[in-house]
């Protein structure tokens, strides 16, 4: 059994590769099954309902891999079998990376031009008002993403390279990752209905929300114009020095000195959103499809451009639907 970790902060598309993965028959990824914390924590109490030796795992001191070693044990004994057995946790958790263990990493990163206007992440992560000075929340979403950069065997995925015209790019970088043939990963929308009903997948109820998570990814949610600022001027070339390039390999005394670098910009600049962006748009989709006269259906929770659904139903070949 190879033990893997999907890391990304909210909103960055963890979710949909915790669905990208548990769509192939050989892998099987907790939903936050955080060993870091208690066994009452958050969605721990899901994952010690399911296997009640996992209570004594959380918050043991154990790696991430020696948990999910010892938890592939228990599945094995309940007659569950897999290759591949992995976890997600989500959130800006740096607390997190000494505790991985020999576990590979999907790391999912987004746009911090993107990451900081969607709707969730102002309302949940910032709770961001009028006059609320959002640097330290930029600055400390990059540096965990520069965190990445050290942790051995991590591939980083930009969410915004999923949103694409290609939806084989997330399967690809599954496959990459487990060493498993990309077909297995591909279409995980089709497949989401048949491994949602069937034990040990449906551990969670975490399939009853999520909805994005199990559509084809073909409309971007979020979009925004920045506006002139000193704060993006010293920050966005740090920033994009690893985002453009999230295959290199960097020294770490470099990473360091660049995390340096962040700490003297969030300590130095204040901006507000409406100082840092001239205008932004973010929504959450509800449900989306395909009609029969070629068409999407789009429920958001707020406005989308009917120019960005005709590309997408362009995009949305009938094989997909």
């Amino acid at each position: 059994m190879k033990p893997f970790v999907i890391l990304g902060a909210s909103k960055t598309g963890t979710s949909t590769a915790v669905a990208s993965a548990n769509s192939h028959p050989s892998v099987f990824c907790f939903f936050e099954g955080d060993f870091s914390r208690s066994a009452d924590h958050g969605r721990n109490s899901e994952l010690a309902a399911l296997l009640p030796g996992a209570s004594i795992l959380c918050d043991s001191g154990k790696t991430f891999a020696e948990c999910l070693s010892h938890l592939d044990k228990d599945l094995r004994a309940n007659g569950w079998t897999f290759d591949r057995l992995g976890t997600k946790i989500q959130g800006i958790r740096p607390d997190v990376l000494p505790r991985l263990g020999n576990a590979c990493v999907l790391f999912m990163v987004r746009d911090v031009r993107l990451w900081a206007v969607k709707n969730r992440v102002i309302r949940d992560v910032m709770t961001a008002r009028t006059a609320t000075n959002v640097v330290p929340f930029l600055v400390g979403y990059a540096r965990y993403f520069l965190d990445s950069f050290l942790i051995e065997n991590c591939l980083r995925l930009p969410l915004d390279r999923v949103l694409s015209t290609d939806m084989s790019v997330l399967p690809a970088a599954m496959s990459k990752l487990l060493g498993l043939p990309q077909a297995g990963f591909e279409r995980w929308w089709q497949k989401a209905p048949t491994w949602k009903g069937i034990a040990p997948k449906n551990y969670s109820t975490w399939t009853e929300g999520h909805t994005s998570a199990f559509l084809p990814p073909l409309l971007a949610d979020t979009n925004s114009h920045l506006a002139p600022h000193p704060f993006w001027d010293v920050f966005l070339p740090v920033f994009d020095k690893y985002f453009l390039r999230p295959d290199m390999s960097y020294g770490r005394s470099e990473i360091l000195r660049d995390q340096k670098t962040l700490d003297e910009i969030a300590r130095y600049h204040a901006m507000t959103l409406n100082e840092g962006f001239a205008r932004f748009e973010s929504f959450k989709i509800r449900n989306l499809t395909k009609l029969p006269d070629g068409k999407l259906n789009l429920e958001a929770t707020d406005r989308v451009t009917e120019s960005e659904i005709e590309a997408a139903a362009d995009r949305w070949a009938p094989e997909q639907t």
